[in-house]
């Protein structure tokens, strides 16, 4: 005999279910309200018919102007917090908008079976964060993720709807019925929607609901694939910049899941804003759980940084220190002397670093010809000169610099590779060193230890500025926008007097050419250049200002933004 409590569990199931549709029913009618009401939302999706545009980009402040009838916490701070219960009132919303204003549109849509979707921008508080402050308390909320994409698969298609039949012809026990010749008719065919726990809805499901393999009677279900509906799905990595990641840390990284028309949108190396909802996943080829889950960032909106919101914000005191240094006559000799001046001499070295830090004109011809901008430096000099110093210096100051060395860098690494996702088992572009330093600076030390046939593989990237990957079906360009500074010793450990200098330099003429500044850098025996770098030496520890002996500890040099105080040195 049946449990009584069984049909009461059910009944207050199906109760909740209205509920919740009621809800939605309601939410989706104020938001289409809200869209036909407001003129700039109504500007917008006409623009959105206009370009043919399936995603309605929504400001978080614009939702306060929405009737809030429970009048307990503001709209956006919902939609933040529980972000599942909104965004499908809110994509229904765009529907019912789209097909008073613009019914051939929506009819083109149901079509090709596209659906209206949101995006979302604006101010997000504290929801507006780095990977590495993806911590417990942000799961299921909207969140707002700065980075730049390391990694990026294959797009795939994903099923939404399969469309199956049961072929009366053998059941699963393998009798046959009947040996006739089967035809699909539209009576016997069967669909099944397919929601896994990356639907962006109120309640997901774990797995992919697979097709049942038998019907009620035992036959056989077999898929009609060109009868079912799929959707575009691509997954892609979002690490932390490497200027923002703590020093001595690994940078931080989470994983992104695009689907339809947010699919192909970056590549790895750009620096991008993604907006979506945070969310933990299960394990799906486990039958039990540790309790720890993997997240993954359910994409709703991206954005391109560019290199102008990359700049560095300003006081009014670095304004007006700026402006005070600029009048000055000797200004190039003022700032190449304030460049690491721990360092003793190295004047011209040192002019050729803060030439490399401003950078030259990047050119873009009519005939589709690219001419670089960048400057390539490189020192070769005997050991103890100050060349890591010097690139040390410059990691410090760059706004954005990446470091590695010739022994612990592979051509691979320094450009681009194809990696295998381990867990779908799909191939991955992984970007390298120079493509993740685009727009910035590469500082090889110890360049003379790296191999020759890795050396060879970033002629591509010091000229034409680009990393061209061909491996394993995959074909892509990549910017690697970058200068190089490189730091090496002669072939003998140190420069010999009874040898020519181009029988000391062990590197190729082609790769050699790519340097715009090639510096010789000697450590002479003399006795008044040895007393002069230990007066330096010296006067460093003597003279030394409140404050600066933190930043020598860091960086070996007196930090350049500390302008007031006579903070640049007048000399050497």
């Amino acid at each position: 005999m049946a449990d009584p409590t069984q049909f009461g569990d059910q009944t207050n199931m199906e109760a909740e279910q209205r509920r919740e549709r009621d809800q939605i029913a309601a939410l989706a009618a104020e938001f289409s309200r809200f869209f036909r009401e407001d003129e700039s939302y109504k500007k917008r999706i006409g623009a959105m018919v206009a370009e043919s545009h399936t995603r309605l980009p929504i400001t978080l402040n614009d939702l306060r102007r929405v009737p809030n009838r429970q009048n307990d916490r503001p709209l956006p701070n919902k939609l933040l917090d529980d972000p599942t219960s909104y965004i499908q009132p809110l994509e229904m919303g765009v529907q019912r908008c789209i097909k008073d204003t613009a019914p051939q549109f929506l009819d083109k849509m149901e079509n090709q079976k596209i659906y209206s979707r949101v995006a979302f921008e604006g101010a997000f508080g504290s929801h507006d964060v780095n990977p590495r402050s993806l911590k417990a308390h942000l799961v299921a909320k909207l969140v707002r993720v700065q980075g730049i994409v390391t990694k990026c698969s294959l797009v795939r298609p994903k099923v939404v709807l399969s469309t199956y039949t049961a072929r009366p012809g053998e059941t699963a026990d393998g009798y046959q019925l009947w040996p006739s010749q089967f035809v699909p008719t539209a009576d016997n065919l069967k669909t099944r929607v397919h929601r896994d726990d990356t639907a962006l809805t109120k309640h997901t499901m774990v797995g992919d609901n697979p097709v049942p393999h038998t019907d009620s009677e035992g036959h056989t279900n077999e898929v009609e694939y060109g009868l079912s509906i799929y959707k575009d799905y691509q997954q892609f990595t979002v690490q932390e910049m490497p200027e923002h990641a703590p020093t001595g840390q690994l940078p931080r990284s989470v994983d992104v899941i695009a689907e339809e028309d947010l699919v192909d949108r970056v590549k790895p190396g750009d620096r991008v804003k993604v907006t979506g909802v945070y969310r933990a996943m299960c394990r799906r080829d486990s039958t039990t759980t540790s309790g720890i889950f993997r997240t993954v960032l359910i994409l709703t909106n991206v954005e391109q940084l560019h290199k102008e919101k990359l700049q560095p914000a300003t006081t009014p005191l670095d304004i007006t220190n700026i402006e005070a240094i600029a009048g000055r006559e000797d200004l190039f000799e003022l700032a190449a002397r304030s460049f690491a001046p721990s360092i003793c001499g190295r004047e011209l070295v040192k002019r050729g670093m803060l030439l490399l830090l401003l950078g030259g004109v990047e050119r873009n011809l009519e005939n589709g010809s690219h001419i670089r901008g960048d400057i390539h430096l490189l020192m070769i000099g005997d050991p103890s000169c100050g060349k890591s110093q010097l690139l040390r210096f410059l990691l410090n100051i760059a706004p954005l610099a990446i470091s590695t060395t010739g022994r612990g860098a592979s051509g691979v690494g320094l450009t681009a590779a194809v990696t295998m996702d381990k867990d779908t088992s799909e191939r991955r572009l992984e970007a390298g060193a120079m493509v993740l330093a685009d727009r910035g600076i590469v500082c090889i030390d110890e360049f003379d230890k790296m191999s020759p046939a890795d050396r060879v593989a970033i002629h591509e990237v010091m000229e034409q500025q680009t990393v061209t990957i061909a491996k394993a079906g995959i074909h892509a360009t990549l910017n690697a926008r970058c200068s190089v500074v490189a730091a090496a010793n002669p072939l003998y450990g140190h420069f010999s007097e009874e040898k020519e200098l181009s029988q000391q330099i062990a590197f190729q003429e082609t790769l050699l050419s790519r340097f715009d500044l090639i510096f010789i850098v000697r450590d002479v025996m003399d006795e008044t250049e040895d007393r002069r770098i230990a007066r330096h030496v010296i006067q460093q520890g003597r003279l030394r200002r409140e404050g600066d002996e933190a930043a020598l500890r860091r960086g070996g040099a007196v930090d350049m933004g500390n302008l007031q105080g006579g903070a640049m040195m007048e000399g050497p």
